[in-house]
């Protein structure tokens, strides 16, 4: 039994290990349950990764943006937003609708910082992102640079998206940050957007990378 853990995962009482088979890691039932808990609690909060403030700062000085179609109202840009926490039952789904254009006011644009994880669950919130701006609302996103990702080639580039990549690691508020402070992301970001009325491009050639005249902003257009 080398090697074996000798006090449980959950807290400090010690375990009994059977002499053969799988190795215990709690003392009991219920400290196995609260674990789970709180794993389900912790891959709940790391979905959450609200817009850091300078982003928030730039995206309303830049684009007229009239509803939040992912938050929670600590987290909202502006106070229309679609969120589990909404006053309004029928609110509280963004997925529930089959696009958000007719949420926001003509001329307007949709911010969308969506939950990271699951894959699935992201994928569906950047299929609705391409479906409002194809219905006459352009959407503004910050999404991970997973450029190696099914999501990414789906929604970003073969949705014909423009993208900005940002410099370095943005750090995060959210219920998984420390008080008054944020937590860097283990990946790069980009601002995509899904401008409205746009259809994709039936040029087939090789993308193109763009950049603007202070060198500082990159934009791949296909």
């Amino acid at each position: 039994m080398t090697g074996r853990r000798k006090v449980c995962a959950a807290c400090p009482e010690s375990i009994e290990q059977p002499s053969t088979g799988r190795p215990r890691l709690y003392c009991s039932d219920a400290c196995r349950q609260r674990a789970q808990a709180a794993r389900n609690r912790r891959r709940r909060f790391r979905s959450e990764w609200w817009t850091p403030p300078q982003v928030r700062a730039r995206m309303l000085d830049e684009w007229p943006i009239s509803l939040d179609a992912a938050a929670c109202a600590p987290s909202a840009l502006v106070p229309t937003y679609l969120g589990p926490d909404h006053p309004d039952p029928g609110r509280r789904d963004a997925l529930a609708f089959a696009h958000w254009a007719d949420l926001a006011p003509g001329g307007t644009a949709v911010w969308l910082n969506p939950p990271y994880t699951p894959a699935a669950t992201l994928s569906q919130f950047l299929s609705r992102a391409v479906v409002t701006a194809h219905a006459g609302r352009t959407v503004v996103g910050l999404l991970p640079a997973s450029t190696g990702t099914a999501w990414w080639w789906e929604h970003v580039i073969d949705a014909g998206a423009q993208i900005e990549f940002l410099r370095g690691r943005l750090s995060f508020g959210g219920p998984h940050a420390g008080a008054g402070r944020g937590t860097t992301a283990p990946w790069g970001s980009a601002i995509v957007v899904w401008k409205a009325s746009h259809r994709r491009s039936h040029n087939t050639g090789r993308p193109r990378a763009l950049i603007d005249p202070s060198g500082q902003r990159r934009y791949l257009h296909v």
